[in-house]
């Protein structure tokens, strides 16, 4: 389970390009429940890409533009 990967000090992407709103939301309901009871954090990379990450890991997201 994708839970398991946050318990054992893991980083996961999750990539909801595609999926119905309402199951891309309780799966990202799930995740964040699992990262705030492992004092971890969920950081969103774009509308539907996401980053969960255990407590002993920051996050940190650089989006370059360019011709700007």
């Amino acid at each position: 389970m994708i839970i398991d990967h946050l318990k054992g000090g893991q980083a996961i992407v999750i990539n909801m390009e595609g999926m119905e709103l309402s199951t891309a939301q309780r799966i990202i309901d799930f995740i964040a429940g699992a990262c705030y009871s492992l004092d971890g954090s969920l950081q969103a990379i774009s509308g539907n890409i996401f980053i969960a990450a255990p407590f002993h890991q920051e996050i940190i997201v650089m989006i370059t533009m360019i011709g700007l």
